[in-house]
């Protein structure tokens, strides 16, 4: 969620499986990033007076977050669906607390380059993201012109030396007083990468309404992000539209009842209030959807009734890792209230919690399917993946169309 203060959701990481498949090998490590791309380019060129099919405008297009922890299990998923994509962001670059960029992901081992040299070939645009997630270290550095400016250059070399397509920021857990920073900061790198004709996107937490935060909506409450200008500024506003949780008091009440427990990743029908407030300040058409390929398992305290149980996150669990779960207990599961799959078990397996009684929300293909006809009911410019795992629920990449 956005921070009216600070604070902000995060994903849990989680250690990458070993790579599974076979691979064509090629020989690419002597090349520079920026020749792989270039190559991927002129293939593009070469499809063009040559076709091997017609190539067609889309208004809505799809995009996907590949986290560096997944990188290995990823990247076979991405490139036998790549059809389906027209963005890829690799969740690769994180800030340091000097504004120096690491590169986590390590995108110039070989099978990065093969998946650029893909992705070139095919035409689509590699957009990385570059996270930050501590808010006083964010702050120190924007509030300082020759910190921002230093960082600013940091990230424009970044994408010059490594050609890419442009770039995505994705700073959350900011404080409010950050905010006029944050713009400054986003402002003038746009005119950086303007100079050079590259994107910048901008991913910003998900918005509640207020009516819906509060049952007495506080005085002076101040945001971390200026919506308004940032959806000037930025070629494109993906919105994080997941980590709901218990955010929503008023779906809370009105779907923790009849021994319903309710702990969504994104409710479809709060995924619709998040849409309309970015619309109050966002044009639609520079407005992506961001969705979870994800979920939650909790803990739920056994003495409570589903109105009052306590929830304790225990992890994120992939497609891969809720089909296991549904293997070793013998169950079904099912559709819940907030339109995710819903599995309640007993166990004495996991962690070092004494309770057994055990709660999973997960947000499927057939909730991520929701969610992209919301994008296409308010005419938004498209839906962003996170994320792509090696692990996905097979019938997503049927519905991405």
């Amino acid at each position: 969620m956005e921070p009216l203060r600070e604070g902000a959701h995060k994903i849990d990481a989680y250690k990458t499986p070993s790579l599974e498949g076979v691979w064509l090998r090629v020989v690419l490590k002597q090349y520079t990033l920026k020749n792989v791309r270039r190559f991927g380019v002129l293939i593009s060129f070469i499809l063009v007076f040559f076709p091997l099919y017609t190539f067609g405008a889309q208004k809505f297009s799809y995009g996907v977050w590949i986290p560096y922890w997944k990188r290995t299990a990823a990247v076979p998923e991405v490139s036998k669906n790549i059809s389906k994509i027209k963005t890829i962001s690799p969740f690769s670059y994180e800030v340091q607390k000097n504004g120096k960029i690491w590169d986590a992901m390590k995108l110039k081992e070989e099978g990065w380059l093969q998946l650029l040299e893909l992705t070139g070939s095919e035409g689509k645009t590699i957009v990385p993201t570059i996270t930050w997630m501590k808010g006083d270290e964010i702050h120190s550095t924007l509030s300082s012109s020759t910190l921002r400016l230093a960082h600013i250059k940091n990230i424009v070399t970044l994408v010059d030396q490594n050609d890419f397509d442009g770039v995505d920021i994705d700073y959350e857990n900011k404080l409010a007083e950050t905010k006029v920073y944050f713009t400054k900061f986003i402002t003038e790198l746009k005119k950086e990468l303007a100079k050079r004709k590259k994107i910048l996107s901008c991913t910003l937490e998900a918005r509640t309404p207020l009516a819906s935060r509060f049952s007495i909506v506080p005085k002076n409450l101040e945001y971390a992000n200026d919506f308004k200008e940032l959806g000037k500024v930025c070629d494109e506003v993906r919105i994080m539209a997941y980590g709901q949780g218990n955010i929503d008091i008023l779906l809370n009440k009105a779907k923790r009842n009849n021994g319903k427990y309710y702990m969504p990743v994104a409710d479809k029908d709060w995924v619709e209030k998040v849409i309309k407030e970015a619309l109050k300040s966002i044009k639609k058409e520079k407005i992506v959807l961001g969705v979870a390929n994800f979920g939650y398992e909790y803990s739920l305290s056994t003495s409570s009734s589903s109105s009052t149980a306590k929830y304790e996150k225990l992890r994120s669990v992939t497609y891969k890792d809720v089909s296991n779960i549904l293997s070793l207990q013998n169950k079904k599961g099912e559709r819940n209230s907030a339109g995710e799959f819903e599995l309640v078990y007993t166990t004495s397996t996991i962690g070092n919690s004494t309770s057994s009684l055990r709660f999973i929300s997960f947000s499927d293909a057939y909730a991520i399917q929701d969610k992209i006809k919301l994008a296409k009911k308010y005419n938004l410019k498209g839906v962003m993946v996170f994320r792509i795992d090696g692990e996905s629920d097979p019938k997503l990449w049927e519905i991405m169309k």
